[in-house]
């Protein structure tokens, strides 16, 4: 069984883009984001959530909470 080619765009927007916490996807806390090239071409691909200490004590705290229960 092959796999159907997919477009550049329609891979790229199924790629998340956001950060995973407590089984979520969510921006960062700041709103920040940064840019993903491609280093080929230097092009652009997409912007993603840029994690600070906020979203890393927010990981941290729903893995925290995951392994009690």
């Amino acid at each position: 069984m092959s796999v159907p080619a997919m477009k550049e765009s329609d891979l790229l927007d199924s790629v998340p883009t956001g950060l995973l916490i407590n089984g979520k996807w969510t921006p960062a806390a700041s709103g920040k984001t940064f840019d993903v090239e491609d280093p080929a071409t230097g092009k652009v691909l997409m912007s993603i959530a840029d994690a600070g200490t906020e979203d890393g004590a927010a990981a941290l705290n729903a893995a925290a909470a995951a392994q009690e229960s």
